[in-house]
C-alpha cells in the first residue's frame, strides 16, 4: 500500500510531504531525502508519522509513529542538484511502531523470475 510521510501538524492541514510504500507489516520504503536534512543528517523519527487511509486528514486516515529510520549507506546527498543522475542511492527504510491496519505490504517481484529482458 501507498502511504504518506508527515509531520503531525501538517497531517491535522490534509498535507504530506513524501510517499512511502509498505514492504513488510511495520517496514515502509522511501526516498533518502524525505527523511535527511539537506547535508543528509537523519531527521528525528519521532517528528513524523505515517498516515494511511483515503484521506490525509486526522479525522479519515490513521496515522502510525515511526520509530526509526535507515538511509542506504551510499546514498549521496545533492547528487541530483549537481546532475549526477546515476548512482545517488535515494532510498530509505521507514520502521512503524504499529503495522497499519487498514494497508498490506505490496507483493516485491524478483527480476531475474519477471523480467525477461532489462533495459537502461
Amino acid at each position: 500500500s501507498t502511504l504518506a510521510l508527515t509531520r503531525p501538524d501538517l497531517l491535522a492541514e490534509g498535507h504530506s510531504f513524501c510517499t512511502a510504500v509498505l514492504i513488510a507489516p511495520k517496514t515502509a520504503l522511501t526516498a533518502a531525502h524525505c527523511v535527511t536534512d539537506d547535508e543528509g543528517r537523519p531527521l528525528d523519527p519521532k517528528a513524523m508519522v505515517i498516515a494511511t487511509g483515503t484521506a490525509l486528514t486526522a479525522e479519515q486516515g490513521k496515522s502510525t509513529n515511526i520509530v526509526a529510520t535507515a538511509v542506504h549507506r551510499r546514498w549521496r546527498p545533492g547528487a541530483l542538484e549537481l546532475g549526477e543522475w546515476t548512482d545517488f542511492n535515494d532510498l530509505a527504510l521507514v520502521q512503524l511502531a504499529e503495522a497499519p491496519t487498514k494497508s498490506r505490504p505490496v507483493d516485491l517481484i524478483q527480476a531475474e523470475t519477471h523480467l525477461k529482458k532489462a533495459t537502461v
